[in-house]
């Protein structure tokens, strides 16, 4: 499995630099190195699609493609699940639907999909600019901007909120006078003011989500169990564990494989995590730590975990802290963390078991919630 960065510098369409620059803001902001390549102009989105599909080993869907492809058939999946595991339909073939998404090789997510369309899905990469795009959701100013976007979405994405934090994050390009865009509303003497994702608009704390809070022991089991999804147990558990590790990974097991999830902390880059799977019957961590309640420790090299440790990115890990989620005694994820450059430290060993425990009864009770609703 290649990297990304090494696909596109091999290719001769992204330097070095260039890239060391990307991953430094990824690592910042726990964004996609994909999207920040072409925020920064660094690469074509053709060019980055060839990459990812040879990655990912799934066909590409541009960003043009997906705006002109029929609203009915990107309304056949729900709009907020499709912005929840970001994928949208675009063709309807005799084969099957393709469905275009930013980690076609989550196979739960496909499996969610496919629920919903009841049909064979076709799975093509593409870019999360794209997909939140055709989903009628994003915020861009390109000149491919598609005239089937609906004009409601068109308002918002020019509204002075919008467009005022985009600019606090986003380099300005071509057109001067957006800089003079009027900003957020500020925040009145002794009021504090938070920002929502992804409209990025400006709330009162009280009106906040579980998105924008810090999740430490103080509330993370309220959140947990407040949660409507699988994606966002996912993401508080990753939020919290990362409070003790600087790199935080999370796996998916489904139907006996597991694949990489979500990933927050240093030297993370999503999409090289996200191409990464192994069977539990082949040699690796996963296969261990799925007999156990835990491990700490250095990763063997077997032909699994070398897989494992190049998705990771570099630093190699020294050691690691491996813990399973459990829904009833049946293992559905894993979460993988450690100090990278630093031995394991088994201080924190607790709180991450517990954590895990409390995110497998969180999906327990999930699934008793679809099943009484069904």
């Amino acid at each position: 499995m290649q990297r990304l960065g090494e696909i596109l510098i091999e290719r001769g369409v992204l330097s070095l630099t260039e890239l060391h620059t990307a991953l430094e803001t990824c690592h910042r902001t726990g964004g996609r190195l994909g999207t920040q390549l072409l925020e920064f102009g660094y690469v074509e989105e053709r060019m980055l699609l060839d990459a990812l599909s040879k990655q990912l080993g799934v066909p590409g869907a541009i960003k043009v493609k997906l705006l002109h492809s029929p609203l009915r058939v990107r309304k056949m999946l729900p709009t907020q699940v499709g912005r929840r595991l970001q994928a949208v339909p675009f063709e309807v073939t005799k084969g099957g639907i393709k469905v275009a998404m930013t980690n076609p090789n989550d196979r739960a997510a496909l499996d969610e999909v496919s629920t919903h369309l009841n049909e064979k899905i076709l799975p093509h990469v593409a870019t999360e600019d794209a997909v939140l795009a055709a989903l009628g959701g994003a915020e861009n100013d390109d000149a491919d901007w598609s005239p089937r976007v609906e004009p409601s979405v068109v308002k918002a994405r020019r509204s002075g909120d919008v467009e005022g934090w985009n600019l606090l994050w986003e380099q300005p390009r071509f057109r001067l006078a957006s800089l003079f865009r009027p900003a957020p509303r500020r925040a009145r003497s002794g009021e504090v003011l938070l920002a929502s994702f992804p409209d990025l608009t400006t709330v009162a704390p009280h009106q906040a989500t579980s998105h924008e809070l810090r999740v430490d022991e103080s509330n993370f089991s309220a959140l947990i169990h407040q949660a409507d999804n699988r994606d966002e147990i996912g993401s508080l558990l990753v939020r919290y564990v990362a409070s003790k590790f600087d790199r935080v990974c999370l796996f998916s097991v489904h139907k006996g494989t597991v694949s990489g999830w979500m990933a927050r902390g240093r030297s993370v880059v999503l999409e090289d995590l996200q191409s990464f799977s192994v069977s539990l019957d082949d040699p690796s961590i996963f296969a261990d730590v799925g007999h156990s309640d835990s491990y700490v420790g250095a990763i063997l090299l077997n032909s699994g975990n070398r897989e494992l440790i190049q998705a990771l990115a570099d630093p190699a890990p020294t050691e690691v802290v491996a813990v399973p989620v459990r829904v009833k005694q049946r293992v559905v994820a894993f979460v993988l963390c450690d100090d990278p450059g630093h031995p394991a430290s088994s201080e924190n060993l607790d709180d991450v078991v517990t954590a895990c425990r409390k995110a497998g009864v969180a999906l327990e009770v999930l699934i008793l919630r679809k099943k009484l609703l069904s």
